[in-house]
């Protein structure tokens, strides 16, 4: 039999798998687009805090839909505002790559605080995806390393319960390996140690704060957030953007 006769089989096959591509892109999307919906309710519907000056006290608190809430970050210059769990002993340490606010399997998952700081630590670690073709979650983000990204960056905004709001400034970004050790420090001897290390880290950032130098000697604590570089998930690149809180009395 000629070859041309096995044609037809092959386009028809060909055009099968391009609208299953398509299809299967349409419901990832889709799904984005509700996850995100409920993101921005959330955060209409309920309060960090229970008893807050933005909110009474019969509104409803995050903690009251998940006890792992933590807080909610708001990074100017993008869309990111959500909000930040921090996973209990008794889950995985990575479940929340894998499981939205409400606990439900989510390729989005929900940004959460690396286990080994303190929501009031010196140094905050916040993860959050990279979802290709999207800007939801952390997509903002991942080429943040590159300065004219990072230029557009405004400042992050960390909302604790019975606290008051707490501003971060962007001082650099870095393209790294995901096994990058430098910036998993969580402990310091003062500010003074503080500050050696953020000048080493500066030296290999690739995206730098005009005033980087002044606002280092002013830094209080520091927050870091963390989303994948590449094109797919499970690449061994990751995009560092280092926000720092600076000392009232110094900023000025």
């Amino acid at each position: 039999m000629s070859a041309h006769h096995y044609r037809p089989k092959l386009l028809v096959t060909s055009w099968f798998f391009a609208l299953l591509f398509v299809s299967a892109l349409a419901v990832r999307f889709g799904r984005a687009d509700m996850a995100e919906l409920s993101y921005r309710n959330l955060g209409l519907t309920h309060s960090v805090d229970r008893d807050s000056p933005e909110g009474t006290s019969d509104t409803p608190s995050l903690t009251d839909v998940n006890d792992d809430a933590i807080g909610w970050l708001e990074v100017e210059g993008t869309d990111i505002s959500y909000p930040v769990v921090q996973v209990p002993r008794d889950k995985p340490r990575t479940w929340y790559l894998t499981h939205d606010f409400w606990g439900d399997a989510s390729e989005g998952g929900c940004p959460y605080l690396d286990t080994r700081s303190s929501p009031d630590g010196l140094h905050l670690m916040i993860y959050g995806h990279h979802i290709v073709g999207t800007d939801r979650m952390f997509g903002e983000l991942a080429d943040a390393y590159r300065q004219e990204t990072f230029d557009r960056l405004g400042s992050a905004t960390w909302k604790r319960p019975s606290r008051v709001n707490t501003r971060f400034l962007p001082l650099f970004a870095m393209r790294v390996d995901a096994s990058f050790q430098p910036i998993q420090s969580f402990s310091f001897q003062g500010q003074t140690d503080l500050r050696r290390w953020l000048g080493g880290l500066k030296a290999q950032a690739n995206a730098l704060a005009p005033d980087s130098v002044k606002l280092i000697d002013s830094v209080s604590s520091v927050m870091t957030l963390v989303t994948c570089t590449g094109p797919y998930a499970g690449m061994g690149w990751r995009t560092l953007v280092v926000f720092i809180e600076v000392d009232k009395d110094q900023s000025s």
